[in-house]
């Protein structure tokens, strides 16, 4: 019995260390960890690759429950000449961002030139997203830091106004807000949650990178959000914004 209550205990312990856990639902409801979803995904590889193909992994937010994020996903074959194009986020560098046309909070037309002539940070969130909330007072932080400069600071999210907005009542985030942008964000810029687009001046992406908070318990830097501790690492982030305001 001591043994057993011991074994728990640790089971729990370690729990409470580990960093956000995936888990990833398929059409019928059942979940899948990351490398079961590995598994499957090679076997198709293994299928498909003789045939000069590639087996492309798509995602969508579904949830997120205490340390735990739940995502719907799709595996397409693909012709292996595209596969490329669809990775990593380098290859955005450099490149035009792509137009958009979204509507704000208050329902009117918001679009790309919104950052014309200006640097323009884009924050991709959705509202159960827990690395998305835990990093939004270190993006205010940041949009306060740089106010009185060219820069424009932009949150997209897939939800629509209504939803956003009761979110905001009580997760002070003060970004300029554009609803409904699921279809722009997950076509450009993939489904994971959250990403920093940094726009520069010319309209060209600069710079790119996930969540800029991480799950630590152990790290003095941490700050405590709802019981989880988060460590925040942004200074990439802030050096490429440096860099393209002094351009």
């Amino acid at each position: 019995m001591h043994k057993l209550i011991f074994t728990l205990l640790l089971l729990i312990a370690q729990q409470s260390i580990q960093a956000q856990v995936t888990l990833y639902q398929t059409p019928e409801g059942k979940l899948l960890t990351q490398r079961q979803l590995d598994s499957i995904r090679l076997d198709l590889e293994k299928k498909v690759t003789p045939l000069k193909m590639k087996v492309q992994l798509n995602t969508a937010p579904l949830s997120t429950r205490k340390d735990t994020t739940f995502l719907s996903f799709s595996l397409k074959a693909i012709p292996a000449n595209l596969a490329s194009a669809t990775s990593p986020k380098e290859q955005w560098i450099g490149k035009k961002l792509p137009p958009f046309t979204l509507l704000n909070l208050e329902g009117q037309e918001v679009t790309e030139v919104i950052g014309h002539g200006k640097v323009m940070l884009i924050n991709t969130w959705f509202t159960s997203c827990a690395p998305c909330i835990a990093e939004m007072p270190e993006l205010n932080r940041i949009k306060a830091q740089y106010q009185d400069q060219d820069i424009v600071f932009v949150a997209m999210a897939p939800e629509k106004a209504d939803k956003i907005q009761l979110f905001l009542q009580k997760h002070p985030y003060t970004f300029t807000h554009l609803q409904a942008a699921q279809s722009y964000i997950e076509s450009n810029f993939g489904t994971t949650y959250p990403k920093s687009i940094l726009v520069g001046k010319d309209g060209t992406i600069q710079f790119i990178e996930g969540a800029l908070v991480s799950l630590d318990g152990n790290d003095p830097g941490v700050i405590q959000q709802k019981e989880k501790k988060y460590v925040i690492h942004s200074q990439k982030l802030t050096d490429a914004i440096n860099r393209e305001l002094d351009k």
